[in-house]
């Protein structure tokens, strides 16, 4: 079953997901949640950030996309696969 963000948070540990795309695609992901020990003073994300699914498969391996609280550029809906590593 497919999971809507907006209604259905996306997790605070990191996990392989599948995220759709508006567009209709599909991508296989590890989905990386924010957290604040990553990051300098300098480097933090602006406020809103979710974290990043990175793809793991396929042509796109390696692309990530970033979710955001305040917009749905990017996957609004997931299917978790698996916790851990």
């Amino acid at each position: 079953m497919w999971l809507n963000r907006k209604e259905t948070p996306l997790p605070k540990e990191s996990c392989v997901i599948w995220a759709k795309f508006e567009n209709g695609h599909i991508h296989l992901c590890r989905w990386f949640p924010f957290d604040v020990n990553n990051y300098y003073p300098d480097t933090m994300p602006g406020e809103g950030y979710l974290g990043t699914a990175r793809v793991i498969d396929g042509r796109f391996t390696g692309i990530g996309f970033h979710a955001w609280t305040q917009n749905n550029s990017e996957f609004i809906e997931y299917k978790i696969v698996t916790y851990g590593n």
